[in-house]
């Protein structure tokens, strides 16, 4: 059960007690007005019974010219109480209150009756009763309150009762949860309490951390197995025509294919530490980011890599749109160079590579294409991981170490970039990136008329 669910409990609890507190009080007021009524119609009916004794006393003295005898008196005071002029009972059965003075009326409400009390002009006391049913409807008006007030609370008590078990199933749930969480389950999910988002919240953030961990536990587990086994393949070759050329006399030829073996395992091993101090810099060293003209930094990359593509017959075309850009020249160098030297072997000889460099709106986008073998959708996925290749031998003979596209991603990462792969198997490959390009100040301020516009 919810939180607001008990304060909701609460709130009608206190609006019953409110309710019973203002029935009680306008009870009381009912009763206070119809005891008044009540004593005001005793008082008019005494009157009425007085008026009318005081009335045959004067006809029985006018007509006989003498006072009525007492008997007389008690005849015509059938039904009201009368008493003498010291207090002695003449007939009737009415308490009288107290004994009242010339022209005052004493009125007492007793139960269901009110006795109203006055003195006659003979000296007598009269004496009346009026029936009020004030007990009755106090009676009446009592059982409703209690009514009421049982009512309430045998609403209350369930309410109450089922929020009490639903807050202890809440927490049985939640101490599950955690007892779960504790023992390093995090796909328990709870429900039913108001903690139960929070706690689910959390469990699916601590899972998630969880995952992020194994997975760099892998990956970590992978690089050192991966590395442990590219030293081993160059080392293995290197060590065994090195222990062939000491051992063995061999003629010029053979300890010529030997030698080329230690130099071309040498030259893999040479590419392997330098990519991989590399990285090591790129973790740990920040590179602030500069102004540059794209078309002339394309222009020199172009001409630098020309004889390398030459030497296997693969001619390059080039497009670059002239701008400026955010970058570091030494950084983005390797980078082109990297991607370029990737499309190079995975191009046939006889081959063309385009490397491209175009404007788009804030950005300036810089791709490399070639038409070789193409990567299989499958493998895309894994590609700048360090030390994956997807044609090992052939990257092994050609001193690859898989851990080109893995260096040229972390460069456009720190260029607020990401390597985007476009990839055909049979078509070729073409991969690109994206640069903050600075404006011209004409574009700049045109820029800032349409922002303010």
């Amino acid at each position: 059960m919810k939180l607001y669910t008990m304060v909701f409990c609460c709130i009608i609890t206190v609006i019953c007690a409110f309710t019973a507190f203002g029935l009680e009080r306008q009870y009381g007021q009912i009763i206070e007005k119809s005891t008044d009524e009540c004593l005001k119609s005793a008082q008019y009916n005494h009157a009425l019974k007085t008026s009318e004794l005081e009335s045959r006393l004067v006809f029985i003295r006018a007509k006989y010219n003498t006072l009525p005898s007492t008997g007389e008196i008690v005849a015509y005071a059938a039904d009201c109480t009368l008493y003498d002029k010291d207090g002695n009972l003449l007939c009737g059965n009415t308490a009288m209150p107290e004994f009242p003075q010339d022209g005052e009326v004493l009125l007492k409400s007793e139960g269901n009756t009110v006795a109203a009390a006055s003195r006659l002009s003979n000296g007598m006391y009269i004496v009346t009763e009026y029936y009020s049913g004030l007990e009755d409807m106090r009676a009446g008006l009592s059982r409703q309150l209690k009514l009421f007030c049982a009512l309430t609370v045998c609403c209350c008590i369930p309410v109450f009762a089922a929020g009490l078990v639903a807050v202890y199933l809440s927490r049985r749930r939640l101490k599950r949860g955690m007892r779960a969480a504790a023992e390093g389950d995090y796909s328990v999910r709870i429900s039913g309490c108001e903690l139960a988002d929070d706690f689910n919240a959390m469990a699916q953030a601590v899972s998630d951390n969880v995952v992020q961990v194994n997975k760099a536990a892998a990956a970590q587990h992978d690089f050192v197995a991966n590395f442990s086994h590219e030293l081993k393949t160059p080392l293995t070759a290197i060590i065994g025509y090195a222990d062939l050329l000491r051992s063995a006399e061999l003629d010029g030829e053979d300890a010529f294919i030997a030698a080329s073996y230690i130099f071309s395992e040498g030259k893999r091993l040479e590419s392997l530490s330098l990519k991989l101090m590399d990285m090591i810099v790129l973790d740990k060293q920040e590179f602030p980011l500069r102004p540059l003209p794209a078309g002339k930094l394309l222009q020199h990359i172009a001409i630098t890599v020309r004889p390398m593509l030459s030497t296997a017959e693969l001619s390059l075309e080039f497009h670059a749109a002239a701008s400026r850009i955010e970058g570091d020249r030494d950084l983005l160098t390797t980078l082109i160079m990297n991607l370029l030297d990737n499309a190079r072997k995975a191009s046939e000889n006889g081959g063309k590579i385009i490397l491209r460099g175009t404007v788009e709106g804030d950005r300036y986008r810089v791709s490399i294409q070639d038409f070789g073998r193409g990567i299989p959708p499958e493998e895309l996925g894994r590609i700048t991981e360090a030390f994956y290749m997807v044609d090992k031998s052939r990257a092994r003979a050609q001193h690859g170490a898989g851990l080109g596209l893995a260096l040229a991603q972390r460069i456009a990462l720190l260029h607020g970039s990401s390597l985007e792969f476009n990839s055909q198997p049979g078509q070729g490959t073409e991969v690109s990136f994206t640069l903050k390009r600075i404006p011209k100040p004409k574009e700049a301020a045109e820029n800032e008329k349409k922002d303010r516009a």
